[in-house]
């Protein structure tokens, strides 16, 4: 967040954002959707889709769209979340082939809506969507790597309210092995505390208590390092 507010303070003239680029404005708002501040990530979300809409930006508009629609899920506005998603979903079938980790994107946030939803069936189906597309994508050496362990953790939680802890735990901890390896000097990661978080979830599940202590803990330490002590995330790793 400081090194965005940084950029957005050099791009500035004055006190004006005119000058800041559509995309810049996006990515703040990325971080601070995930530091769980959503009314003013939402109001930046918005801010540089019509930046990039009157720029004729399609790759932001594209990805403020997307960005909008999770914002508002966890806004809890299921409703105005689906609607990005089904307004940017024709947009991407224009601009990229099949088989693109766009659509993954796409399947898993229509996903997360479903299972905020409860219903698990349709969420549990679009996320083997996401994986049919992934998964050779990555095959054939293309995009989707980084985008693996999100889609793992995921599944991961899905699995758990699936009441399937076993899956839970090997997709978490396959989430786990695939941060590390892709990131071995990263010292503190969100996502490798979601990761964590998951884990610690899915073996108490199973009745591992040790093993799930060890997981909450390490949680605990990558979720309020990378998040800060007060974040939801960082207080839930904590409370286990």
């Amino acid at each position: 967040e400081v090194k965005f507010l940084r950029a957005i303070a050099i791009s500035k003239a004055g006190t004006d954002d005119r000058a800041v680029s559509s995309m810049l404005m996006l990515n703040y708002a990325r971080a601070v959707r995930d530091l769980g501040r959503l009314p003013e990530a939402a109001g930046l979300a918005e801010r540089a889709y019509e930046k990039a809409q009157a720029a004729k930006q399609q790759v932001v508009v594209n990805q403020a769209l997307i960005l909008r629609g999770s914002i508002y899920r966890d806004s809890k506005d299921l409703s105005r979340s689906a609607q990005m998603f089904s307004e940017v979903e024709p947009l991407l079938r224009k601009a990229l082939p099949a088989g693109h980790m766009a659509f993954a994107s796409i399947a898993l946030e229509r996903a997360m809506n479903a299972q905020a939803g409860g219903d698990l069936a349709a969420a549990r189906a679009l996320v083997d969507q996401a994986k049919s597309i992934i998964e050779p994508s990555i095959q054939a050496g293309r995009q989707g790597k980084d985008f693996m362990p999100t889609l793992l953790v995921r599944s991961s939680r899905l699995a758990l309210l699936e009441a399937r802890p076993a899956q839970a735990v090997e997709e978490s901890q396959r989430a786990i092995a695939l941060l590390k390896a892709s990131f071995p000097s990263l010292r503190y990661s969100s996502s490798l505390g979601r990761a964590y978080l998951a884990s610690g979830l899915a073996l108490k599940a199973q009745g591992k208590t040790d093993e799930a202590k060890r997981d909450f803990a390490q949680a605990s330490q990558h979720l309020e390092f990378a998040l800060g002590a007060n974040h939801p995330e960082a207080r839930a790793a904590k409370s286990h």
